[in-house]
């Protein structure tokens, strides 16, 4: 219960990234405003999912209808946030979890906003990738210091599967590109997947990236 609050909350200011990133807005200020007229929100207006259901959706000013998105990314982010924390509990993997939170969180926001936009804004790249460079040096401070952590798929050193996973994910990208500009004359990758390929492979490892594309 408590993981699913949690996520429900971060999938509210997902909102807020996937509104105001791709239009180039500060996702700190102004505070939370509907789009159509300006109205500030207040804090009984901003409660994940119940706001939306009690406000009937529609903004309490002007009453304008408000997309199902919001709702569905703060349910889906709750949701995803809970898997994971029992994927990661029941594989007795806890100290992997807030990096796969804050990487899941961003790939979230990153696929609504590519979705509508086409693009994948640097900022929520670098989140992901840093989770997984601290997922990276936790693991190996940890081996260092006599700790029980648990090697990456190829028996790597993290930090070498990190490096490794971040190259074949972002050449996996590459090739996709180049064959796409090959074989049909048009682009088939941006530099943004690129860049996200490298992150995906950077968390997950060579073998689970491959996997995952």
């Amino acid at each position: 219960i408590f993981v699913f609050l949690v996520g429900i909350t971060i999938g509210s200011f997902l909102n807020v990234c996937i509104w105001r990133m791709p239009r180039e807005e500060s996702v700190v200020k102004p505070p939370s405003h509907c789009p159509a007229c300006g109205y500030r929100l207040r804090p009984l207006d901003l409660i994940p999912l119940l706001s939306f259901l009690f406000l009937k959706q529609r903004c309490r000013k002007c009453h304008k209808p408000i997309s199902w998105r919001y709702f569905i990314v703060e349910l889906i982010t709750g949701l995803v946030f809970v898997a994971l924390a029992w994927a990661c509990l029941t594989q007795d993997r806890l100290w992997d979890l807030p990096f796969y939170l804050i990487f899941a969180a961003a790939f979230i926001a990153i696929f609504l906003i590519d979705l509508e936009h086409m693009i994948i804004p640097d900022e929520l790249v670098i989140a992901a990738g840093a989770a997984a460079l601290l997922k990276a040096l936790g693991e190996t401070f940890s081996l260092t210091g006599g700790g029980e952590a648990v090697l990456p798929s190829l028996g790597w050193p993290p930090l070498l599967e990190f490096l490794a996973g971040a190259v074949v994910g972002a050449l996996f990208f590459v090739v996709v590109e180049l064959l796409s500009r090959l074989f049909f004359r048009k682009e088939g990758m941006g530099g943004g997947d690129m860049k996200l390929g490298a992150a995906i492979g950077a968390l997950l490892g060579v073998k689970s990236a491959l996997l995952s594309f």
